[in-house]
């Protein structure tokens, strides 16, 4: 259904797909350009319309001729290489890897150097909820460290929590952080943007109240005690502290027992480190492909 409404003619869907878009673009079909930019879906969307019958050719070859062989090629290629994270040396090992396989399959191959990546490496770690526990001594909480965290010193960080809903919540709750793990969970899933920004810069705004720590409600609107990594960030005014994501399930349980009264208290041991960044590289790649003659144009 998708081919078939981009390949129709009226020129009002592509005024209306491109109410901001350059002369180049909008070559590709009869409306004028109107000023302002296009973003890259706008380009994308065009270049489909403009394109209809190759794109379909190239849908119809991959989930009928070739059906499976992608998913095939990429399940292999992580089956064998596992994490591959940026400046570690199994991504370099992995990009020879995968140039080989290209070019075993005819395909044009060049690298080139890319700007540096960051070195960051995970190591061991885990979250332990010390108290308030009855039955057991502790409770081990599934997390995740998230990219380019400090770790925590070698016999961890042990603290009572703070849970907060939001950075407003934090502000106006900011004495009491002092000291504590700031605990963000929004309660809800309002979207990838809203939840990723206390992933990304949750440590800042707690460490600006004193903070020796900070967790995250994993970026999921779904969890099975699933933590969800990710990347963050320090500014260069703030003190570093650890900032790693919990689950679902356990930022609901430190809310409840903060809401009962309860004072929980977590203890985080992170190994995590960050290095000198690191040279790494792009894979460029083409092949030639001829036009099957349904698709040639008639003269």
């Amino acid at each position: 259904m998708v081919l078939r409404s981009l390949a129709a003619p009226p020129d009002e869907l592509c005024r209306s797909a491109l109410n901001r878009c350059s002369a180049i673009v909008c070559s590709v079909c009869s409306c004028p350009a109107p000023s302002g930019s296009i973003s890259l879906l706008q380009l994308i969307l065009l270049s489909v319309r403009a394109d209809a019958e190759a794109v379909a050719e190239i849908v119809r070859y991959t989930v009928e001729d070739s059906a499976g062989l992608a998913y095939d090629k990429l399940s292999l290629f992580c089956d064998r290489w596992g994490h591959r994270l940026q400046g570690s040396e199994v991504m370099e090992a992995a990009i020879d890897d995968h140039v080989q396989t290209l070019e075993a399959e005819g395909y044009n191959v060049t690298t080139e150097p890319c700007t540096t990546c960051p070195h960051w490496e995970r190591g061991d770690e885990y979250i332990e909820l010390v108290s308030p526990l009855t039955g057991l001594e502790t409770k081990k909480l599934p997390m995740m460290g998230l990219g380019r965290s400090i770790g925590t010193p070698a016999e961890g960080i042990e603290a009572e929590v703070l849970v907060v809903r939001d950075y407003e919540e934090l502000e106006a709750s900011c004495a009491q952080a002092a000291g504590k793990i700031v605990v963000y969970n929004l309660g809800e899933w309002l979207g990838y943007g809203a939840n990723n920004a206390y992933r990304t810069g949750g440590a800042n705004a707690a460490s600006r109240c004193g903070a020796v720590a900070s967790l995250t409600r994993s970026v999921t609107p779904f969890s099975l005690a699933s933590p969800h990594t990710g990347s963050m960030s320090y500014d260069d005014d703030v003190e570093p502290i650890p900032h790693a994501a919990i689950t679902i399930e356990d930022a609901e349980l430190l809310t409840r027992m903060q809401a009962r009264g309860w004072s929980p208290t977590l203890k985080i041991y992170m190994e995590a480190q960050n290095f000198e960044n690191k040279l790494s590289r792009n894979i460029l790649s083409d092949r030639e492909y001829s036009t099957p003659s349904r698709l040639q144009p008639s003269v």
